[in-house]
């Protein structure tokens, strides 16, 4: 896994990106990595000048109180941070901002409360997850940093494959038992044969306990009517810290990482989620 060493953290003072901050926190301290702490107060259509005058200058106007607002989210935060806030449609200023500084790692909150909530992180998470370059966390319920337990779910594609040296490498970073995953939807063709099959096939695919020191791996076969709702049951049930999964994988029998599944999971969680965009 590529070192992380600048992470952004997109805020909106909302409680989901408050746990999002205190996560990124952690993180910068173990990987002793540069965190930037954006804040964008969000820009109404031009139309709504139009209609409603005494929008004209909003963000002008919010701006000071956001000034305030941060140096209040940030007070108890002393070591090297550098924050900046900016005006417009938070998503695409978050992709710009991944995309002109490059940086390693984006945790986000993955939802916002605001007026304008689908302007806002909530409605933003899963643009950033979709648009994103670099990798993506997004937490929801937090209540402390913690990676003992990481969830891996896999397709089998080139991709998934090619993202499980990162869940690999995370695991061995933090000590974590890595759990991998396939599932078999329902209506998908199966048998007692094929589980069978599908459980050699990971052992076969992703061989990373030989590789990886100190890292149990534990591989596991499920099915469900949905293949994001499975996940997120299982992380609840094996109290998973941390779901790391591709943005794309493959369609046909047994699909599992495409881009609508990873989103799915992004909303029903009960842990943070790791999206990595894969290069086809």
């Amino acid at each position: 896994m590529a070192e992380i060493k600048r992470i952004l953290c997109p805020i909106d003072f909302s409680e989901s990106s408050k746990q999002a901050f205190a996560y990124a926190r952690q993180l910068s301290e173990n990987f002793k990595a540069k965190l930037h702490i954006l804040h964008v107060a969000p820009e109404p259509p031009e139309y709504y000048n139009y209609l409603l005058p005494e929008y004209e200058g909003f963000s002008h106007q919010k701006q000071p109180g956001a000034e305030e607002r941060m140096n209040s989210f940030l007070a108890d935060w002393k070591s090297d941070y550098r924050k900046e806030i900016r005006t417009g449609a938070p998503y695409k200023e978050i992709l710009r901002m991944g995309k002109k500084v490059k940086y390693d790692l984006i945790v986000m909150g993955a939802k916002g409360v605001s007026p304008l909530a689908p302007m806002l992180v909530g409605g933003t998470a899963d643009r950033v997850v979709r648009g994103a370059r670099c990798p993506v966390i997004t937490v929801r319920n937090h209540p402390e940093f913690k990676i003992s337990r990481l969830l891996f779910p896999t397709d089998f594609s080139t991709e998934s494959l090619r993202a499980s040296r990162r869940a690999a490498r995370m695991a061995e970073r933090f000590g974590a038992t890595l759990y991998l995953l396939h599932v078999i939807e329902l209506g998908d063709p199966h048998d007692e044969a094929m589980f069978k099959r599908l459980e050699e096939k990971l052992i076969k695919k992703i061989k990373l306990g030989e590789k990886i020191k100190g890292v149990e791996v534990k591989k596991v076969v499920r099915r469900n009517i949905e293949a994001g709702a499975e996940i997120a049951v299982f992380a609840k049930e094996e109290n998973i810290d941390l779901i790391v999964m591709t943005t794309h994988g493959r369609s046909g029998v047994s699909r599992i990482l495409l881009g609508s599944v990873a989103e799915k999971v992004v909303h029903l969680a009960p842990c943070p989620v790791m999206t990595v965009r894969v290069k086809k």
